[in-house]
C-alpha cells in the first residue's frame, strides 16, 4: 500500500504536466511556436540561462552556508554547500517535493544535524521566498513613483510575521539563533536571488518579441516562478507554457511569442539544472553515505 501511494505521488507530476501540454497543444499553434523558437537567440538563451544558474546557485549556497554555520556553531565551507545545492537541482528536475527531502537528507547526513533541524531551515528558506516573491510582485501592479515605499513595506510587514511565525511554531531553538541581524541578511539573499530572476526574464522577453516594461515584467516573473515551483510539474513544464503567455500576452508583437519563450525557456532551464545536477549528484551522495 505505500509502495502504491509513494508511486502515486510520484506520478503526480508527470501526469500533471503531461495533461497541461495536451490542453495548451490543443488550443496554440506549437509548430509555429518552435519555428519561431528557432529563429530567436535560442544559442545565447542557453548561455543567459547558464549565467542565472550560476548565479542563483551561488546566492543559494551562500544563504544555506550561513545558516548550516548558525545551526552548529561553526563555519561551513561555501564550496560544500554550493556542491549540496547544485545536487539537490538533480531531484528538484524530478519534483519540487523529491528536491525538499533530498535537501533535508542530505543535509542532516553530510553536516550531522537533527531532522528537524534541517526542515527549520528549509521553512526558513520558504517563509523568505514567499515574502520576497510578494515584495517584487508589486512591481507589477503598482504606479513607478510609488513603488519603492510598497515594496518595502511589504517586505518589512512580511519579514516581521516570518519573524513571529516561525520562532513560536517552528524549531524554536534553531530559530532563537536567527537574530534580526542575521534574518535580514538571509532575507536580502532571498530578494536578491528572486530578483535576478526577474530581471533575466525581463531582458530576455525581447528576443521573442514581447516587449514588457521593466518593473512590470520583473513583477510578474515572481507569479510564473511561484507557480513553478507548486509540485503539479516536472520542473514547470506545461505550467510555464500556461503562465507565460496568460501574464505577458498584453506586449505580445509576433502570435506565439510568449509559447515559444515559454517552451525555450523550460528546456534550457531543464537541461542546465539537469546537468549540473547530475555532475554533483553522484560525488555529494557517495561523500554523504561515508559520513
Amino acid at each position: 500500500m505505500k509502495r502504491l501511494r509513494r508511486l502515486l505521488v510520484a506520478s503526480v507530476p508527470i501526469c500533471g504536466s503531461t495533461l497541461i501540454l495536451a490542453v495548451v497543444a490543443s488550443r496554440h499553434d506549437v509548430k509555429a511556436a518552435l519555428a519561431l523558437a528557432t529563429h530567436a537567440r535560442t544559442g545565447v538563451f542557453v548561455l543567459a540561462v547558464v549565467a542565472l544558474v550560476v548565479v542563483t546557485l551561488f546566492i543559494e549556497s551562500v544563504y544555506f552556508a550561513l545558516c548550516i554555520g548558525w545551526a552548529r556553531s561553526e563555519c561551513v565551507p561555501l564550496a560544500e554547500a554550493l556542491r549540496l545545492r547544485a545536487a539537490v537541482h538533480f531531484l528538484t528536475v524530478v519534483n519540487v517535493l523529491a528536491g525538499l527531502g533530498g535537501l533535508v537528507a542530505l543535509t542532516a547526513r553530510r553536516f550531522r544535524l537533527p531532522h528537524r533541524v534541517v526542515a527549520a531551515l528549509v521553512v526558513s528558506e520558504m517563509l523568505h521566498d514567499l515574502c520576497a516573491l510578494a515584495a517584487l510582485g508589486l512591481l507589477a501592479a503598482m504606479p513607478y513613483r510609488r513603488w519603492a515605499a510598497l515594496v518595502l513595506a511589504v517586505g518589512c510587514v512580511g519579514f516581521c510575521a516570518v519573524q513571529i511565525l516561525a520562532r513560536r511554531t517552528v524549531c524554536r531553538p534553531f530559530f532563537q539563533r536567527l537574530t534580526w541581524d542575521r534574518q535580514s541578511k538571509l532575507f536580502a539573499l532571498r530578494m536578491s536571488l528572486h530578483l535576478c530572476h526577474g530581471v533575466f526574464v525581463a531582458g530576455t522577453l525581447s528576443w521573442f518579441s514581447v516587449h514588457a516594461p521593466l518593473l512590470q515584467a520583473t513583477g510578474l516573473a515572481q507569479a510564473a516562478e511561484l507557480a513553478r515551483s507548486l509540485p503539479i510539474s516536472v520542473l514547470g513544464i506545461g505550467v510555464d507554457q500556461v503562465t507565460f503567455p496568460f501574464l505577458f500576452r498584453e506586449w505580445q508583437i509576433a502570435a506565439g511569442g510568449l509559447l515559444a519563450y515559454s517552451l525555450t525557456y523550460t528546456a534550457a532551464l531543464l537541461l542546465v539544472r539537469a546537468t549540473m545536477g547530475a555532475f554533483f549528484m553522484g560525488g555529494f551522495v557517495r561523500s554523504a553515505v561515508r559520513t
